[in-house]
């Protein structure tokens, strides 16, 4: 294919889980895989964008040889089924720009909150690029992917 996109659902899940572990994941005594591995091996084979889903809250974003990965984009919508305690009420939507090759070209990130009952709106004060900064700088250090406060980073 001339563009990979790779979509997966890992990890373990809840407050405790929104920094991206190097390693194998377990929640509650079921193994949730390594997603880092994982990522990276999608790329390896030639996946331009990697976008993660499971922990029901936000990961990091790392730079990993030509491509990108969002480990975790933490909640859409759920109807009162998901828990908006603490950061997990936050969560974002990606805009990814590539060009024919695959090459990321720019990546908006549009901060939401969840409502008590999970009903995702635009967060004006942009709280969810703030952790996500913080989660990306912890855990990939220099790979790590920066949102500057209108939500945009370029390569």
């Amino acid at each position: 294919a001339d563009l990979v996109v790779v979509s997966f659902h890992g990890g373990a899940e809840g407050l405790a889980a929104a920094s991206t572990p190097r390693g194998d994941e377990y929640f509650y005594g079921e193994y949730r895989g390594n997603v880092r591995k994982f990522a990276h091996s999608m790329i390896d084979a030639g996946a331009s964008l990697v976008l993660g889903h499971g922990p029901h809250t936000l990961r990091g974003v790392e730079r990993y040889g030509g491509g990108l990965t969002a480990y975790s984009l933490g909640n859409f919508v759920g109807y009162a089924a998901f828990s908006t305690s603490g950061h997990l009420k936050y969560s974002i939507i990606l805009r990814v720009t590539l060009d024919k090759g695959g090459v990321v070209q720019k990546v908006k990130a549009v901060p939401l909150i969840l409502s008590p009952a999970a009903v995702p709106k635009v967060d004006p004060q942009a709280r969810a690029l703030t952790l996500l900064n913080d989660l990306s700088k912890a855990d990939f250090g220099p790979q790590a992917v920066f949102f500057d406060e209108a939500g945009e980073w370029r390569p």
